[in-house]
């Protein structure tokens, strides 16, 4: 401790002068402080340079300003193109517009005289002066005036193109004064169109709310906008512009387009030059939409709709104008390349089938009758063929690399363009040509039309099996998905013909299998266990479906159908690869797997689905029904009619009440369900007197003149008879309730084929088609998806099973080529009918098919006969029926899955429903119950079986008739009768007849131990329907 000289111990005060801290902390705080210092006397230098420099260039600009105004002021007939150039663009906002617009004539006046040079810097600058004057349209004679002198100016620099940056924003500034209602600015946006971006004459067009055709039509601009659309149609960038677009944009200017040449004619002077850029154009535009298209009218288009292109109606009717046979025409006259023709007509092709309403039909339509049905085309069909390549129709494979080739689309762009026309006319034939005449109208040879037959069915199989294994780009796999659904609806096409025709019998191709069948793929065994054992996950997969509200869907048209099925997702694991095959294989081409296969695969489905709703169990829940024999249909209606779903598939306990009100004696033990399911179908699907009355004047169904049954139009026919006279019409039902019952009747089919009951009845071709093709539209498929592929038409051929004098009709009016005829002969667009009340009083009826715009009914001519004879099969076949038929489908997919169904094709359908024409009776033999006392070696039993070995198939459908109720076999054999045939010793007494209970499939037969007698006795009691009456 130190003391000072006080005497203290305070310490000696230390004073810092220098305001600096000496320990560690301060340090780092002076070092900080002295950073900030630096940078706010930066701030300050800086702010004072800024300060400078700001003054300077407000000095500057303001020297320059009075410069430019002085020399506009003194600038003259005398002044230099430099003092122009300095000033003008800088002054032409204040100062008075009469000077300005002296000035620009001043250089009009002189432009001759001017060197290239100063008229590039001319026209720059003049481009520059119009992006300065803000709104061009708000000083219009200025603004025209500089456009007029720029217009003088490219005359003499036809060549000369503005920098890129500036030609931008005046293209901007001449497209924004032509909508800001200065109309003469299109004159000069077309006039510079060469000067400017391309796509600038895009926009022009392209921009909803301007109506460039129009105002160049008005204003006589013809030679200006016949220019302009040659610059547009044959610039080298136009696709690469083109993609760009968006789709409406694409739509826009197609729109636009087919305008320039149909609807101003007067517009476009060069036509014989621009048509064949104008086909590859619209081309490559109507290529590039890949959305559905609505069309609606102008007051509708607000309405928002997702992943939807709405186009006004006033557009589609400029894009109908497309379609028309003019065009075609053209085509002849001028003879452009194939590759144009063949891209155009595909590119309609495409387009039409985006369409989401009926005028899809309309467009469709017209490519059919005025491209590729049109008289004297043979040469574009003969061209689609020649590019499919012969030599490869030819193979009965592909190899990997080539497909994927096909399925990435890129390298076989103009194959596929030819396909889809050449499936497009196959497809148009399959529908107008009979059977007698399709070979006579072929444009191919025979054989090279069994030749394209081999190869379509060898691609589809090729792609069903393989696809899953290429990689796709998305633009190519929307496109190829879109195409190979269109090759799917044309195989099934022709599978339907062949099975009537029979073309394929005498084709040598090595995919034959050893049974000689063309359709089977002999290469593909399909493991049916491996099937059946995922019966149970498909059947769960569609039940976890139904939850999808139909309005809410995914839409399919996104979806890759052939490589992510709904079932895929499902499985817990994924199955082997075979057997994914084989699904797509019974999804998308099922008549490639044998029929029994498919057989056993419907029946394996019905077996689990009877499991899984305990259909069989000990004591099953019935439904019970008192069905009298004098109301048969009625009463069943009124106990089953209102039952849906799985409780329709559940026995019934029927009790039958006879003629005198007494209750039959009996428990059902699934005969007289039986007897009753085929009572309902014999009374109200066979048309007769008798069951009109029972059924209280209605007749469901009409016999057709195949003798085949299809519904009964009359109530088509009385729904537009009251809507049009606004009456009702005495009948025995409302109109839902017979819908209702038509429904009732769907089930019934569904119950019968569910259970495998056969029955004694017999549907036209179109009405199983129509069926199967509902399933397509309205159900899901196999795997999961709901993909349309069953869009084959019935063809005009099915109108001879209905009406045979209107079938011969309509093939004489389509031989006719005489107008004069047409005119003798004046038939309209119309079909007369008649329809009956419940009294029996006749109703008579003529509905317009095509209507002009005036409202009268169209006449039928040369020029629209095919497409009268579409019509009328279209009407006649389908939507006659087509609410009887909606129900009736309805109600039989309530019992029978569509998915079960659309293994099998129409005929195959008809056989499930009645069985098979052909009876093996070695096969009843194998599969009898005897009863009674007989066995396999008694006597009379052998009897039976020679006396049936030597019955003709009359005698033995007959025979089968008697005793099932059925006149066919099932379709896997008598092994599939439930309960089996049985043959029961009805005694010694050898005067009796044989009798049969069909409700249990039993032949009662006495034992005669005679075989002439037995003959005798059953030739009589099978053809004179004897039954327990004549026992």
């Amino acid at each position: 401790m130190s003391f000072n000289f006080t005497g203290t111990t305070g310490r000696k005060r230390n004073i810092n002068l220098g305001g600096r801290s000496l320990t560690t902390k301060n340090k780092s705080i002076f070092l900080k402080t002295a950073q900030l210092e630096r940078e706010r006397r930066e701030r300050q230098r800086t702010e004072m340079q800024s300060a400078v420099f700001i003054q300077s260039a407000c000095r500057r600009y303001l020297d320059l300003k009075r410069t430019r105004g002085a020399l506009s002021e003194s600038w003259g007939t005398d002044g230099s193109i430099g003092s122009f150039v300095f000033f003008f663009p800088y002054v032409v906002k204040e100062q008075d517009k009469n000077r300005s617009i002296e000035q620009l004539r001043i250089i009009e006046s002189i432009v001759s005289g001017l060197s290239e040079h100063d008229l590039e810097k001319l026209i720059e600058t003049l481009a520059l002066t119009f992006t300065k004057l803000g709104d061009p349209s708000s000083s219009p004679v200025l603004s025209l005036s500089i456009l007029k002198v720029m217009d003088v100016i490219f005359e003499k620099l036809p060549k000369f193109e503005l920098h890129c940056s500036l030609a931008q924003q005046f293209a901007k500034c001449l497209l924004k004064a032509y909508i800001g209602e200065l109309k003469q600015a299109l004159y000069y946006i077309m006039k510079f169109s060469e000067h400017l971006p391309y796509t600038s004459s895009i926009e022009t067009l392209t921009y909803k709310f301007i109506d460039p055709l129009a105002d160049s039509s008005k204003n006589k601009w013809n030679i200006e906008y016949d220019k302009f659309l040659m610059y547009i149609l044959k610039n080298p960038d136009s696709e690469q512009c083109f993609k760009t677009l968006d789709q409406t944009s694409a739509i826009t200017l197609v729109v636009r387009l087919s305008e320039s040449i149909h609807t101003y004619p007067e517009l476009v002077i060069s036509k014989e030059a621009i048509y064949p850029y104008f086909f590859r154009n619209v081309a490559f535009l109507l290529d590039l939409v890949d959305y559905p298209i609505l069309v609606q009218s102008e007051e509708e288009m607000a309405v928002d709709y997702k992943s939807t292109l709405v186009i006004p109606n006033r557009d589609f009717e400029s894009l109908k104008l497309l379609y028309e046979t003019a065009e075609f025409d053209k085509f002849q006259r001028l003879q452009p390349s194939n590759d144009i023709l063949l891209d155009y007509i595909s590119s309609l092709l495409h387009f039409s089938s985006l369409i989401k309403n009926d005028r899809s039909n309309t467009l469709k339509l017209r490519v059919d009758l005025n491209w590729i049905l049109r008289d004297k085309n043979s040469f574009l069909i003969s061209e689609c063929f020649n590019r499919l390549s012969v030599s490869k129709l030819a193979n009965d494979f592909l190899n990997f690399a080539e497909l994927q080739k096909f399925i990435k689309v890129q390298e076989y762009n103009k194959w596929w363009n030819a396909m889809l026309i050449f499936q497009e006319y196959l497809l148009n034939l399959l529908t107008f040509s009979t059977n007698e005449n399709f070979f006579s109208l072929l444009v191919i040879s025979k054989e090279q039309f069994l030749a394209y037959t081999n190869f379509l069915k060898v691609f589809v199989s090729e792609i069903l099996l393989k696809y899953r294994d290429v990689k796709i780009e998305n633009q190519s796999r929307k496109f190829f998905l879109s195409s190979f659904k269109k090759l799917l609806t044309l195989l099934h096409g022709l599978y339907m013909k062949d099975l009537k025709l029979k073309f394929t019998s005498d084709y040598n191709s090595k995919s034959y299998n050893n049974k000689g069948s063309f359709w089977i793929l002999s290469k593909f065994d399909l493991d049916i266990n491996s099937v059946v054992n995922i019966v149970p996950i498909i059947d769960q997969l569609h039940q976890s479906l139904l939850e999808y509200d139909e309005g809410e869907q995914e839409n399919n048209e996104e979806n890759d159908y052939l490589r992510e099925p709904h079932l895929l997702s499902f499985l817990k694991s994924s199955p082997p690869k075979k057997v994914i095959d084989s699904l797509y294989l019974l999804t998308y081409a099922p008549y490639m797997i044998p029929f029994e296969k498919r057989a056993e695969i419907f029946h394996a489905f019905i077996e689990y689905d009877k499991r899984d709703n305990d259909i069989n169990s000990w004591f099953p829940t019935k439904i019970e029904g008192v069905i009298s024999r004098d109301n048969i249909l009625f009463d069943a209606y009124k106990y089953y009619g209102k039952t849906r779903g799985k409780d329709f598939k559940r026995p019934f306990a029927v009790q039958f009440i006879n003629h005198f009100g007494e209750a039959e004696a009996g428990i059902d033990g699934g005969g007289l369900t039986k007897e009753l399911l085929t009572s309902v179908v014999s009374c109200a699907m066979t048309p007769s007197e008798s069951n009109r009355q029972a059924n209280r004047g209605l007749e469901f169904f009409r016999i057709g003149t195949d003798y085949h049954l299809y519904f009964n139009p009359e109530f088509y026919f009385k729904l537009y008879y009251e809507r049009e006279q606004h009456s009702k019409v005495p009948y025995a039902c409302s109109n839902e309730e017979y819908l209702h019952m038509c429904h009732f009747l769907g089930m019934v089919i569904g119950k019968c084929l569910y259970s495998n009951i056969l029955l004694d009845v017999s549907f036209t071709s179109f009405f199983l088609i129509t069926c199967a093709k509902m399933g397509g539209q309205y159900f899901r498929n196999l795997v999961g998806d709901k993909v349309d592929f069953i869009g084959y038409s019935v063809s005009l051929d099915e109108l001879k099973n209905i009406d045979e004098a209107l079938y011969q009709s309509v093939n004489y009016i389509l031989k006719q080529t005489e107008e004069s005829k047409f005119k003798s002969m004046g038939i309209q667009f119309s079909v007369d009918d008649e329809f009956y009340d419940i009294n029996g009083k006749n109703y008579h009826v003529s509905i317009p098919l095509l209507r002009n715009k005036d409202g009268s009914v169209v006449e039928v001519t040369n020029g629209n006969k095919m497409q009268f004879a579409r019509m009328l099969a279209s009407f006649k076949l389908s939507k006659q029926n087509k609410l009887e038929m909606k129900s009736f489908v309805d109600g039989l997919f309530q019992v029978i899955r569509p998915h079960w169904l659309l293994l099998f094709n129409p005929i195959e359908l008809q056989t499930l429903i009645s069985g098979d024409d052909e009876i093996d009776i070695e096969d009843l033999r194998r599969n009898v119950v005897y009863g009674g006392g007989y066995t396999e070696e008694d006597q009379t039993i052998k009897d039976l079986f020679e006396i049936l070995h030597e019955f003709n198939h009359e005698n033995r459908s007959k025979f089968i008739k008697y005793v099932t109720s059925s006149s066919k076999q099932p379709l896997l054999g008598f092994k599939e009768l439930d309960p089996h045939f049985g043959i029961f010793n009805a005694g010694a007494d050898t005067n009796r007849l044989p009798t049969a209970s069909t409700c249990v499939n039993l032949l009662k037969l006495p034992n005669y131990k005679d075989k002439d007698q037995l003959r005798r006795k059953l030739l009589y009691a099978i053809t004179s329907n004897a039954g327990f009456d004549l026992s």
